[in-house]
């Protein structure tokens, strides 16, 4: 962000300062040790969702340069083409889907090269994975659109719908994290301090506008204000979480703080991704369970 905003405003005098959890995460295979999952995320668990029979959740979070960048499963999936649309026509300018389309295209570099879809020329990589797929993956596939599914083979292209494969956020068989792809071409510039080992607690607020942030560090509560913006970034629940600290959100959900604005709709509309993960172990694939069991989530029911 801070190497694209730089290039955007063509200002080299602008000094930013970003705060993080955690040092990085420099390889896959380590990111996958249970001691460093615990280091390098916030384990959160839900609330109990009577859509999932009163199951809580793992939301775990990534804590560690890049963000859940760093931790989570790669998959490049953007968001639906009509939330873009209704966010528009509720008022948003500018966020309508071909409002957005340029940017997705302008921050990808697709192994399949530029289309009117995919970006040729941008710092985060994109990658196909048919060769290196298992051939079970291909037959899975194959018994979906026998069952009657459409067949994608871009979930980012015209449509979302249908069975086929993801692609996801590498490069040359590396993650490419948002701090790979971002800020790492922007480590040498003078003007760019990292803080890692740091918590924000707040965001500075005085008439009603963010002149900094308060965080925290080896147990010691710093300060730094900002000259012309802060930008908000720690991901879909620490930063509603930061603003509500911050006394920005619901009048009701902040009784005991004086809040500076209150516009529910802003932070309590999460739209929540449910993903299934249905392991099997058989000598005998013939003797596996019919794949079109159904499941109920959020009280609809689906075949998986």
């Amino acid at each position: 962000m801070i190497n694209s905003l730089q290039n955007l405003i063509k200002v080299s005098e602008i000094e930013w300062i970003v705060v993080d959890g955690n040092s990085e995460i420099t390889s896959a295979k380590d990111s996958w040790i249970l001691e460093q999952v615990k280091v390098s995320t916030t384990q959160f668990i839900s609330e109990p969702d009577e859509g999932i029979g009163g199951r809580a959740s793992y939301w775990p979070r990534g804590k560690v340069i890049g963000g859940s960048s760093s931790i989570n499963a790669m998959v490049y999936i953007r968001g639906h083409q009509g939330d873009f649309d209704d966010w528009e026509a509720m008022g948003n300018t500018g966020w309508g889907w071909n409002d957005v389309l340029p940017y997705f295209k302008k921050a990808e570099t697709s192994d399949q090269g530029e289309d009117e879809w995919h970006g040729g020329e941008g710092p985060l990589h994109v990658t196909t994975l048919d060769r290196d797929l298992h051939p079970l993956c291909q037959n899975y596939i194959r018994a979906g659109v026998e069952c009657g599914l459409d067949y994608n083979d871009d979930f980012n292209g015209v449509g979302m719908e249908g069975v086929g494969l993801y692609r996801n956020t590498s490069k040359g068989g590396f993650r490419m994290s948002a701090a790979r792809a971002y800020l790492h071409p922007a480590n040498k510039r003078h003007n760019l301090t990292v803080m890692t080992n740091a918590h924000s607690t707040r965001i500075l607020i005085e008439d009603k506008k963010a002149v900094g942030v308060e965080y925290v560090r080896h147990g010691e509560t710093h300060q730094v204000t900002a000259a012309r913006e802060v930008i908000v970034s720690a991901g879909a629940v620490n930063s509603p979480q930061l603003l509500q600290l911050s006394g920005v959100g619901p009048a009701g959900l902040l009784k005991r703080l004086q809040p500076y604005d209150c516009n529910p709709p802003v932070f309590l509309q999460l739209n929540v991704k449910c993903v299934l993960i249905v392991p099997a172990r058989s000598h005998d694939l013939k003797a596996l369970p019919h794949p079109a069991r159904t499941v109920r989530v959020n009280h609809q029911w689906h075949h998986v």
